[in-house]
């Protein structure tokens, strides 16, 4: 038998030994989806869609993207109250050496909190640096075999797959 072969003390894998059937296992949601509350900071119209700036944490901010005309886009407006949407499967997880990619999608830095497994999927908790916002990815992650917690990742979201529905219409004050 070669040393490869070899299993010092019946050792396992860290990477292997997750995907086994835990007694621990968290039941979530069928379709997992991460929903966020934030204010829209900015609107952009242009001939074939239209695009909305939505700050969703201290400093985290949000870019949402959909074709015009829309429904919903005469209603949405700047300064007010929106609830976000994202699906676990828009969630994309980079890891090792750091990409740029395409700018138009929403990119930021964080880390693994959590990695779980829900039947056959696996799911990946991740935070954004510097904010309170934790988002759940049921994608592959591009570029390592296994995450375990505290990994650094790139975190990337297709801004056409975010949902948007306004909470509150803009509170506007007048001074007289």
């Amino acid at each position: 038998m070669s040393h490869i072969e070899h299993n010092p003390a019946g050792r396992t894998d860290a990477c292997s030994n997750r995907w086994g059937v835990s007694a621990e296992e968290t039941e979530y949601p069928s379709p997992l989806l991460n929903v966020l509350s934030g204010v829209v900071i900015s609107r952009t119209e242009g001939l074939t869609r239209m695009t909305l700036r939505i700050r969703v944490g201290e400093g985290t901010v949000l870019r949402v993207r959909w074709q015009t005309p829309s429904p919903i886009a005469d209603i949405i407006e700047i300064g007010q109250t929106v609830q976000v949407t994202i699906p676990s499967e828009a969630v994309q997880l980079e890891a090792g050496w750091f990409r740029r990619g395409k700018q138009r999608w929403n990119r930021w830095i964080g880390r693994v909190v959590l990695v779980n497994r829900n039947n056959r999927d696996l799911i990946t908790s991740v935070k954004i640096y510097r904010d309170s916002i934790t988002l759940h990815s049921v994608a592959p992650v591009i570029g390592a075999a296994c995450l375990t917690s505290w990994d650094t990742v790139n975190i990337v979201v297709d801004p056409h797959q975010v949902g948007v529905v306004p909470v509150s219409r803009q509170s506007r004050s007048y001074v007289e």
